[in-house]
């Protein structure tokens, strides 16, 4: 019996941030046993030639920060620990995928009975994370599908509507469980925290600054990983989604599921 295992982090969710972002990856036991592998023999040892002392975890914003685990780090040290780690993602042949909402734009717009519907912002980014898993599940025939989110962030709100999904969903592939846990214990979640990250920051500056020119290491990690998709809901996506409810309020909650 194959299953897909789905792990997804947050970025973003910071009080006053223009952008939220849920991201992550998702694949095989075998490609998730070769990742923890990797990924903690680098953690015992980041860089040998530099005398770095063992991680507790790779959290990125640190590392490109330099604070924290990461405060005696010279940037080219940084630079370099952050591509290692992520050479590990590229060559576990994992997928991954991005969803991001303009909180501004949607705090605007979605009001009132939309806004009792659709919930949080949040609750949009993750929404996405999660259909997609279970598209991705059914599209590639897999007999079953967990998804695993950072614990850090189930709100009520998130636990509510996780729960609802869990009990509600039909499709191919059975979904065995909608789980979380602390992202320090768990590479896995270490690894989906670097794909919120990156699609975070560079959500960020489309917003900000019109384009969706990526950072090096962005690009870098494009090219390596074999899928990687990203959604970014912008003013124009939410008023295209209030549109739509509005046509219909009384659509199916399964509606939220699809894809974007």
């Amino acid at each position: 019996m194959a299953m897909l295992e789905c792990y997804f982090d947050d970025s973003g969710t910071h009080d006053g941030s223009p952008i939220v972002t849920w991201g992550g990856l998702f694949g095989t036991t075998a490609q998730w046993d070769y990742l923890d592998k990797r990924w903690r023999a680098l953690l015992s040892d980041p860089l040998p030639e530099a005398n770095k002392r063992p991680l507790r975890q790779f959290h990125l914003s640190h590392c490109a920060a330099l604070d924290g685990e990461f405060a005696d780090y010279k940037r080219a040290e940084s630079d370099r620990v952050r591509y290692l780690f992520r050479r590990i993602i590229a060559d576990s042949k994992l997928e991954s995928y991005a969803y991001s909402v303009s909180t501004s734009d949607y705090d605007e717009l979605v009001r009132g009975r939309a806004r009792a519907y659709f919930g949080s912002a949040e609750k949009l980014a993750i929404t996405g994370c999660l259909a997609k898993a279970l598209v991705r599940a059914n599209q590639r025939r897999e007999d079953f599908v967990s998804v695993t989110f950072d614990s850090g962030r189930m709100t009520p709100e998130i636990r509510s509507h996780a729960d609802y999904v869990q009990k509600e969903y039909e499709g191919p592939s059975v979904l065995i469980s909608i789980g979380q846990m602390p992202v320090a214990n768990l590479t896995a979640l270490q690894a989906a925290d670097t794909i919120a990250t990156e699609s975070f920051w560079s959500a960020k500056a489309r917003l900000k600054e019109g384009h969706a020119e990526h950072s090096a290491h962005l690009l870098s990690l494009l090219r390596e990983v074999d899928v990687i998709q990203g959604y970014i809901m912008e003013r124009e996506h939410i008023k295209a989604l209030l549109k739509m409810y509005r046509l219909n309020p009384n659509r199916s909650a399964r509606f939220e599921l699809e894809p974007a």
